[in-house]
């Protein structure tokens, strides 16, 4: 926009010294007129377009009173070009200035543009905390696409911070390009205190403390299976589609489906899949791969087409179109429709309501801020690591201290906490874990801790292997965090009775979360 106008000047100003040098030509040659300089021709051409018009120079030539009637004309585009200015001044520099001024007790939510992204996130925001500012940084004012969500500020994020004498109340958001582009443009502000939000797939080990990233898929996944968990331990579960959406759903299934010792999940995959059994190497060290062994979860890499097992289709418990692609997720949900007698529930990653089918990943429900800011699951994990720390005597690091690793870690246990609880009081947890559902979960655990207190430790030590192994961790006989080594990555009944009972934390919690 900024070179278009420069453009747009540069051709005002040559036509206007083309009319100049015209003028000059054609009055002097004309003795009795009196422009016969350039200073004259200018000085001539000023007086007219400003409507002064003090008649001490006029033109006398045909050609100059022509040159004298295309001055006036520009006059009326002057006085246009001026006003328009003095508008766009005030619009797009002393308003939006004005704006924040007025705004600047009020906790700012900075958005790095106006798409359907950003709004959806900006609408959980003004519904939770009705007292902040959503902004979006955008130049395009000609049309409010916000819904009355936030104000369009057509300053730069650097520049909407620099108006913030405190920035730990600003929150920072970037969700407009690809994710390289997203983290890049988050950087530049890595120096500045306040909180940063990042749509990436990239970790965090080497990002500053204030950076949280999240990405679409991992926030669709662990929505699904939070609206949608397995409620047996036998089930049989068909995904179809490859991408980044089925990778998600199936590893956040692997960390988060562990609700009962002994389980025997199936997992039937048909899709590309070989980067995700290559990223996590150690897949085989709890799981049963392309085979079905008694008391563990199998996962089936299937490499022929989604519809080579009819059996397997009209019998499974679930099945899930997941490709990245909508369009072929419709296109296999039609062909199931009308050619299978399905007995379980079919989930389908399209964002159209469809009549009898489960579907996901709608926008408006994937980039709330529960997810994209991971508050609630924050929260909780940082509760849990705090609780930790004060048995501890103080001596574990601090949140803010832990990497990105351990950090995960304990979001991995606050995501699994709602599975205790709904496994502990029989009922599906649709909404928030409250310290009423704690206290009710944990008074149905001291009642049952005796008899199962085995039962209730090994639950907990598979779940805390899961999460080790899908990140590569693996045994040894001492602790190497460098090379991801652990000595309690070993089945259950090899552990000494001290490290069994360690496992007992993890449902003791509930007792702390309950007392708040």
């Amino acid at each position: 926009m900024r070179k278009k106008k420069l453009a747009i000047g540069a051709l005002v100003l040559i036509v206007y010294f083309i009319l100049i040098f015209i003028l000059l030509a054609a009055e002097s040659a004309a003795p009795s007129s009196g422009i016969q300089t350039l200073p004259d021709a200018i000085w001539y051409s000023l007086v007219t377009m400003t409507t002064v018009g003090y008649g001490d120079i006029y033109p006398e030539t045909g050609i100059g009173r022509v040159i004298a009637a295309i001055f006036m004309f520009m006059s009326l585009g002057m006085f246009a070009i001026l006003v328009s200015a003095a508008l766009t001044l005030v619009r797009d520099r002393l308003l939006p200035r004005l704006r924040l001024a007025l705004n600047a007790s009020k906790k700012w939510y900075v958005f790095d543009e106006v798409n359907d992204v950003t709004c959806t996130i900006a609408k959980g925001i003004k519904k939770e905390h009705s007292g902040g500012l959503c902004i979006f940084s955008s130049n395009d004012l000609s049309q409010d696409k916000t819904q009355g969500l936030g104000i369009i500020i057509p300053f730069s994020q650097s520049t909407i911070l620099s108006f913030k004498r405190n920035p730990e109340s600003v929150s920072l958001f970037f969700t407009a390009g690809t994710g390289t582009e997203n983290l890049d443009n988050a950087l530049r502000h890595a120096d500045s205190k306040c909180p940063v939000y990042v749509m990436t797939p990239y970790a965090q080990d080497s990002l500053p403390k204030t950076f949280t990233t999240f990405s679409p898929f991992t926030c669709m996944a662990r929505l699904y299976w939070r609206e949608h968990p397995v409620s047996a331990p036998g089930e049989t579960i068909v995904l179809i589609g490859s991408g980044k959406c089925g990778e998600s759903l199936l590893e956040q299934a692997l960390l988060v489906n562990v609700i009962h010792p002994d389980q025997s999940l199936r997992y039937h995959v048909y899709g590309s899949y070989d980067e995700f059994k290559y990223t996590h190497r150690m897949l085989s060290a709890f799981l049963s791969i392309n085979a079905e062994v008694p008391g563990r979860d199998a996962v089936y890499f299937h490499e022929g087409l989604w519809n080579a097992d009819a059996q397997l289709l009209e019998q499974a418990d679930r099945i899930l179109l997941c490709d990245d692609d909508e369009t072929i997720n419709a296109e296999v949900l039609s062909k199931l429709s009308k050619y299978y007698a399905t007995r379980g529930q079919i989930h389908a990653k399209i964002s159209a309501r469809v009549p009898g089918v489960t579907t996901f990943g709608e926008t408006e429900k994937i980039f709330t801020p529960e997810l994209v800011m991971s508050r609630r699951l924050d929260q909780t994990a940082m509760m849990m690591h705090e609780i930790y720390r004060r048995s501890a005597g103080g001596m574990a690091p601090a949140w803010e201290e832990l990497s990105d690793f351990a950090r995960r870690s304990n979001q991995a246990s606050a995501d699994h906490l709602r599975v205790k609880i709904s496994l502990l009081l029989d009922q599906e947890v649709d909404g928030e874990v409250t310290p009423e559902l704690c206290r009710k979960a944990y008074e149905v655990f001291e009642a049952n801790r005796q008899a199962n207190a085995e039962w209730f430790r090994r639950l907990e030590h598979e779940r805390w292997d899961r999460f080790h192994f899908m990140n590569n961790w693996s045994y040894a006989p001492e602790r190497n965090n460098a090379l991801r080594k652990h000595p309690l990555l070993k089945p259950f009944e090899e552990l000494p009775l001290a490290e069994q009972e360690k496992d007992d934390f993890a449902w003791e919690l509930l007792k702390s979360f309950a007392e708040g």
